[in-house]
């Protein structure tokens, strides 16, 4: 048996009811009632049947208090949502084990401790945890409750301690005497009106009120100001709404009322604020629940998008001089962070779909040719169209939606290409050796195009090696010897081109290098013609001023070290040109030359 679990009942009672309410309309009626069983915490929540709540976010909201306010050692927590006069709960959530983040123990002004005796069960028709709840006495009947007070409130409901305690006192017998009652009477009112002013809140020097408030407020200032999780800024909050409650007991004719009406409405606004945080804080926590079991849908995925952009929405309608801003701010660009991870999987989803596509349309094209030709240069085509949906398919990420389908296509699709395949072996080597020869220089035209002559390169390599393997006997021999011609040519074109970029990419990174610096010395541009530099203003400035002062001062060795580091900029701008073999252009800042090179 877990062992017993100590704490205020009645305070949980009564901030769960706050916080309930707090979420409600004002006109709602509710009554919230506890009972604690071998370390088993019960919440039984009823409401009018008018009062239609969200169970998702009722039980997250009651659980995130309870968490709270309750010990560390509960075992579980059972929350019951039931309408006011029926016996049995519509709802229930069972929270096992639950570990409050960054909440200690209860505070020391919490300091009545209530804990329930067991009582033998004699309801075998309801739920244990209900028969418990159900022995938990009416609030016209809390005298001498070991369960602690519950709290109702609406239209018509409410309890006060002094009433009941009010209520008990027995009343002193006295006879009536009108005559007497004419003198006295008159004076009692007034010495009463005198009295109840007197004793009003911040009518003599001090303000108490105002006093707590401003306690209030910068406890919650500072909770703000270390605040990691929900828990956090639920109590900043509670404290805040306190200290308008307490603000609300300062009389209008008190000469605090001004201060303590503008504290209130400053202290409502940054209440204000941490709700909306803390909505966007719950919205956080919805969308990251519901991606955490991808795949998803592509309408999944854009439902979670939605609701990080809403969540980043209120974070941003959060105004800088809100306590919560800075908090705000961090947890704007954690929620900015997984909006964009978001839109990257969305992103994802959509290639794979369109890959998945591709890749189904060539192979009905393949399927529909492999019936119709007979021919060498057919079969060819409908092996290459195999082979290209086989490609699209191995381009749709493992984490997509269809990744699982892609696999089973797959298999398909390589069983086809196997068919093709075995279909064109009886054609001759020579056709087989040319078509290679035609794959490869496309693939290098390609990679031209798109200038990566490496790759282009390699390509007309290949290009020709397979275009040699064309035996002299075949078909395909004399276009093959002009095709190796035309691919020889284009190699050539293709290294001297590789040549010329790696020589431009050494000369941008050692311009980038040289012209880097505090001020910046250059600007540039580049290109297989020419290179134009640029000195800019600053460093013409900053050279041009080291060189006045060190004149004026007549110190020779700044002199000298000046015209050292221009004639190392010099020779290092000539390096440049010369291992580039690109005439170089030197000007000043007005953009008058002032020095050309030509390589060497």
């Amino acid at each position: 048996m877990n062992p017993p679990v100590l704490f205020n009942i009645q305070s949980l009672e009564q901030q769960l009811h706050d916080h309930w309410v707090a979420h409600l309309p004002p006109e709602a009626s509710v009554l919230v009632r506890c009972a604690l069983k071998d370390s088993h915490l019960m919440v039984l929540a009823e409401h009018p049947i008018n009062l239609k709540p969200d169970l998702g976010e009722t039980f997250q909201a009651l659980k995130e208090i309870t968490l709270a306010l309750a010990p560390k050692s509960i075992a579980e927590l059972r929350i019951y949502l039931r309408l006011i006069g029926q016996k049995q709960p519509y709802a229930h959530h069972t929270f096992r084990n639950p570990q409050p983040l960054g909440v200690g123990a209860l505070p020391p002004e919490l300091a009545g401790m209530s804990r329930p005796e067991e009582e033998p069960e004699d309801e075998a028709d309801r739920p244990s945890d209900l028969i418990e709840l159900n022995r938990i006495p009416d609030p016209e009947n809390t005298s001498n409750s070991k369960w602690g007070w519950h709290w109702l409130v609406g239209a018509n409901g409410g309890l006060s301690l002094l009433g009941n305690h009010l209520h008990s006192l027995k009343q002193p017998k006295f006879s009536w005497n009108p005559r007497l009652a004419a003198y006295i009477l008159p004076a009692f009112v007034v010495s009463a009106l005198v009295m109840w002013v007197l004793k009003s809140p911040c009518t003599g020097g001090s303000c108490e009120p105002v006093a707590t408030a401003n306690r209030l407020n910068a406890s919650a200032t500072r909770t703000i100001g270390s605040a990691q999780y929900p828990q956090h800024l639920l109590s900043a909050k509670q404290e805040l709404d306190t200290a308008v409650q307490e603000l609300k007991t300062v009389p209008f004719w008190s000469k605090y009322a001004a201060d303590a009406s503008s504290m209130r409405r400053s202290y409502e606004k940054e209440a204000e604020y941490l709700s909306l945080v803390l909505q966007a804080m719950d919205m956080g926590w919805q969308a990251a629940e519901n991606g955490k079991n991808p795949p998803l849908e592509i309408a999944g995925w854009e439902e979670i998008q939605s609701t990080w952009t809403k969540a980043t929405a209120i974070l941003r309608a959060i105004p800088s001089e809100a306590a919560i801003y800075p908090f705000a701010q961090q947890k704007l660009q954690e929620y900015r962070g997984n909006l964009m991870g978001i839109n990257r999987r969305l992103d994802m989803e959509a290639a794979a779909a369109k890959h998945m596509q591709d890749a189904q349309s060539l192979a009905r094209v393949a399927a529909a040719r492999a019936g119709a030709t007979g021919s060498v240069s057919g079969w060819e085509e409908v092996q290459l169209q195999w082979q290209q949906a086989l490609n699209m398919l191995a381009l749709i990420p493992a984490q997509s939606i269809v990744a699982r389908e892609a696999i089973q296509l797959r298999q398909d699709y390589r069983t086809q290409l196997t068919a093709a395949t075995e279909r064109k072996i009886q054609e001759e080597l020579a056709a087989d050796s040319f078509q290679e020869a035609v794959s490869w220089a496309q693939e290098a035209e390609a990679a031209a195009l798109q200038q990566q002559w490496k790759r282009a390169q390699d390509a007309w390599r290949e290009a020709i090696n397979y275009a040699k393997k064309v035996p002299t006997s075949t078909f395909y021999y004399p276009k093959a010897q002009s095709d190796i011609k035309t691919y020889s040519k284009s190699l050539a074109e293709a290294q001297a081109e590789l040549k010329i970029a790696l020589k431009l990419q050494a000369a941008e990174n050692s311009l980038k290098k040289i012209c880097s610096g505090s001020p910046k010395v250059c600007a540039y541009t580049l290109s297989k013609d020419a290179i134009n530099v640029w000195l800019t203003p600053d460093y013409v400035r900053k050279v041009r001023r080291t060189a006045i002062v060190a004149s004026s001062n007549g110190n020779q060795k700044a002199l000298s070290e000046v015209d050292n580091h221009v004639q190392i900029l010099r020779q290092a701008l000539e390096t440049i040109s010369n291992n580039a073999g690109i005439p170089l252009v030197l000007y000043d800042p007005f953009g008058a030359p002032i020095g050309r090179h030509s390589p060497s």
